[in-house]
């Protein structure tokens, strides 16, 4: 089924930027690579979608199930990340230029590092704030509490996160982590973010929407103030795009060069790339062939799944679960006992916002759900296209971190050679409404348009919550709008799709979905926000309880915007000049 085409070199051409004179400081001597094998037997199911659907709390969600340095302690498992053989040097780039770009494989510990580095080197000194962002929350709150940890600090205080919704922060907090959305939002307040010393941004290869805008403000936030330091993170080798448009030095001379490149080398070994003979008709069903002949013949390893969204991870899961069980029964005729192997299955999010110890076998199917906006009708949705060759090698390589390993591509080699290079940045296939709105914020005199631009939401749903008081129908409205900050309100089990799909209707209405999600939040209410309840009707519990939070969160932000009772009781309240 499968042939070998070529192997993958993580890190191979990385190159460092020493530009500038003198010698980096010291760093840390380079850890040994050595790590302990995982263990193969029966497999562990371990699912991983998108951060804002219906995944499990993100300590239960990133539980690993085998670490291969989880006998070190906490400050040996930092000693042997490769990056801190480099901290002395990424410490004096940031005292020589006013912008660093930080190469390095995931996994490299640039994320956790990093800002703990700066934290020592006295950048959050005289109250002043340093701040780290992730294009998704599920990175931000799990690296806030990574690095917590480290520190052996209490979260929120010294460390601290904010996403959309949850602000785990308060006014001594020194590092903050935050979505690149909520400093986006920042700088309407402070257009200059003046109790920053340096803001590193990360993940900046994967482009979105958030995260170009961004950077297009601090560059011109760094002509006025001539103080602020930026890092930018990138998993990938397009260094020299972003040092090229933070470069302010216009002579030949490089002594003046105000940005810099450093190149980290990654704990990586080959990896050995498989493609099928063909296309596979249903990747889905290929996925389970594959895990399970990898389970059958190949060396002791995890492995690592890159599926589209949650319905492939719940269908792929379920029918692995379902081989785990058949393979189960047929334990009683075996004369030794066995370990496990863990089998991981995730969307797009593995590829670089998140690392997971133990893999050595990557399976993926070739696609990816992007959101695009059809210029027809003005939609937005999530469209499932084909990777690019960029992120087809950051899966590859997910696959070599602790040995020489092999990904297994469902898909011919003559289709990876059609694949564009790159993936097209989010702010070129998505709705910009609302980051425009942001934009122009300042410089709005229309009332609506300055109370729309307070909120974290998009001009749509912030309009409707605001208009919602002349109609009398504020407390549904809020409901509606938070229910449509959550995606997959119902659940679709593999082994029982009817049953689900009658009781769907069961809430369904012909006003249309808006109203089916105001059903089925008002019966978890009145049902006592039961999980039992939820689990009967196929309803995602942890999105309706986060549902709840953003509802809350709405009332609290701006109660002043809502009025309750009917359209005439409100009508009379006016009249009578209350």
């Amino acid at each position: 089924m499968f042939q070998m085409s070529s192997k993958y070199h993580p890190g191979h051409g990385q190159r460092e930027n020493r530009a500038g004179g003198g010698a980096p400081r010291r760093g840390f001597a380079r850890p040994d690579d050595s790590a302990d094998a995982p263990r193969t037997g029966p497999l562990i199911l371990e699912e991983r979608t998108t951060e804002s659907t219906s995944g499990p709390p993100v300590d239960e969600q990133l539980k690993v199930f085998n670490n291969p340095y989880a006998s070190l302690n906490i400050q040996q498992q930092r000693i042997r990340l490769p990056i801190t053989k480099n901290r002395g040097h990424i410490l004096y780039m940031c005292e020589k230029y006013r912008t660093v770009i930080i190469v390095g494989e995931t996994g490299c510990g640039k994320s956790t590092q990093v800002p703990q580095f700066l934290l020592e080197a006295g950048w959050a000194a005289d109250g002043r704030q340093i701040a780290i962002t992730q294009p998704r929350r599920v990175a931000v709150v799990t690296l806030a509490t990574r690095v917590a940890e480290e520190k052996d600090c209490i979260l929120g205080h010294d460390v601290g996160y904010t996403v959309r919704f949850d602000d785990v922060s308060d006014k001594d907090t020194k590092v903050k982590f935050m979505t690149d959305g909520l400093l986006l939002r920042e700088i309407l307040a402070d257009p200059l973010l003046s109790k920053y010393s340096i803001i590193m941004i990360d993940e900046a290869h994967e482009r979105s929407c958030n995260t170009d805008i961004l950077l297009g403000l601090l560059r011109k936030i760094m002509q006025v103030r001539n103080d602020l330091r930026i890092i930018v993170s990138s998993a990938t080798l397009d260094a020299e795009l972003f040092k090229d448009f933070f470069e302010m030095n216009e002579t030949s001379n490089p002594d003046k060069d105000t940005a810099g490149i450093i190149s980290v080398e990654g704990r990586t070994h080959p990896v050995s790339i498989h493609h099928t003979k063909t296309s596979v008709p249903d990747y889905c069903q290929s996925t389970v062939d594959t895990v399970i002949n990898i389970h059958k013949h190949e060396m002791p390893g995890d492995i690592l799944v890159f599926l589209t969204g949650q319905d492939e991870v719940e269908d792929v899961s379920e029918k692995l679960r379902e081989e785990a069980r058949t393979r189960e029964q047929m334990k009683a005729f075996d004369s030794t006992p066995h370990g496990t192997r863990k089998v991981v299955v995730a969307t797009n999010i593995a590829e670089a916002s998140i690392t997971i110890p133990g893999i050595c076998y990557v399976i993926d199917t070739g696609y990816v759900k992007l959101r695009a906006v059809n210029a027809s009708n003005g939609v937005e949705s999530l469209m499932r296209v084909t990777v690019s060759k960029a992120s087809a090698e950051q899966r590859a390589g997910r696959a070599g971190r602790i040995r020489p390993g092999k990904c297994y591509r469902l898909y011919p080699e003559k289709e990876f050679d059609k694949f564009s290079e790159g993936t097209i940045p989010e702010i070129q296939r998505c709705h910009l409404a609302a980051t425009i709105l942001q934009l122009k914020a300042s410089q709005l005199t229309e009332p609506l348009g300055l109370q729309m631009a307070e909120f974290p939401l998009p001009p749509m749903h912030s309009k409707c919550l605001l208009k919602s008081a002349e109609f009398g129908c504020s407390d549904e409205i809020v409901t509606i709008v938070a229910m449509m900050q959550i995606q997959d309100v119902f659940l679709t089990p593999f082994r029982a799709r009817h049953q689900a799909d009658v009781i769907r209707k069961k809430f369904s209405v012909e006003e249309g979905d808006h109203m089916t999600m105001l059903n089925v939040f008002t019966k978890f209410v009145e049902n006592g926000r039961s999980k039992k309840w939820c689990s009967d009707h196929f309803v995602n519990y942890r999105g309706l309880m986060r549902a709840d939070n953003v509802r809350k969160w709405l009332y609290e932000l701006a109660p002043h915007y809502y009025e309750f009772g009917t359209e005439g009781e409100l009508a009379e309240k006016r009249m009578r000049g209350e």
